[in-house]
């Protein structure tokens, strides 16, 4: 916290013109209990108990992952497969003041000079070049891609979300969920969060649905004669030989 008119603050106000130091919206404390928090929310979801799923904070043990940092929250099959990936980007959104031994709240996100959740753009280009390097991994690998879901709890900057909604277009990631602060921002793939409800639909909807994520440069020839190849064939293997084709195969 900081000192600001003889009071401790989780961030400067606006109108504070004094002395300040560097604000941290977040930290490993902050990460640690964010993604705590969100864990213990997908663990008493109806989908997780129905499938017999497993919640896991910080998952790292597999090939796709092996030189990557670990997962933040991830859901996993009762044989330990992974089947959906949390990159939780949550933080203190409104202003606190420790006064008398207690805290207070002192104002929302748009009273103060702080940058909560995806407002920082370094956490949201870390997370955009972690995502890229899992399903970059993955299509390598010729593996099945995982879901990967960015979560916070305030809306993005809109640089932030100008980047976002492309990662969503073009497959990096399956969508943005904003479970706290909501001033009614929207762009491609982003969603706010509401209810235990809705986090289970949107859980079960990607578990269900198996999808890959596939990438290259190829010539306007090539792409041709990759997409002639990959119908010229039993139905049920066209993905399966359009994915071959692109990864070079």
């Amino acid at each position: 916290m900081y000192r600001v008119n003889g009071k401790y603050m989780a961030y400067y106000p606006k109108d504070y013109n004094g002395t300040k130091d560097t604000m941290q919206s977040r930290n490993s404390y902050i990460g640690d209990y964010t993604e705590s928090w969100f864990a213990n929310i997908l663990q008493h979801l109806p989908v997780i108990k129905q499938r017999k799923l497993k919640v896991e904070i910080g998952y790292k043990d597999d090939e796709v992952l092996s030189a990557l940092s670990p997962v933040d929250v991830a859901i996993l099959s009762d044989d330990r497969e992974l089947v959906l990936i949390f990159e939780v980007k949550m933080s203190i959104v409104n202003n606190y003041c420790y006064v008398d031994g207690n805290i207070q709240w002192c104002g929302d996100m748009t009273e103060h000079t702080g940058n909560p959740g995806l407002h920082r753009s370094d956490s949201v280009l870390k997370a955009i070049a972690k995502v890229l390097s899992i399903h970059a991994r993955e299509f390598l690998l010729a593996r099945r891609s995982v879901p990967i879901i960015v979560v916070t709890n305030a809306p993005p900057a809109p640089l932030s979300a100008e980047r976002l909604e492309m990662s969503y277009r073009v497959g990096a990631i399956q969508g943005v969920w904003n479970v706290g602060f909501d001033d009614g921002s929207y762009f491609e793939g982003y969603r706010h969060v509401t209810s235990l409800e809705d986090i289970n639909n949107l859980v079960k909807y990607l578990v269900e649905k198996k999808g890959y994520f596939f990438s290259g440069y190829k010539t306007s020839d090539e792409l041709k004669n990759i997409i002639l190849e990959a119908v010229n064939g039993p139905d049920d293997k066209i993905v399966e030989r359009f994915l071959q084709s692109i990864r070079g195969e």
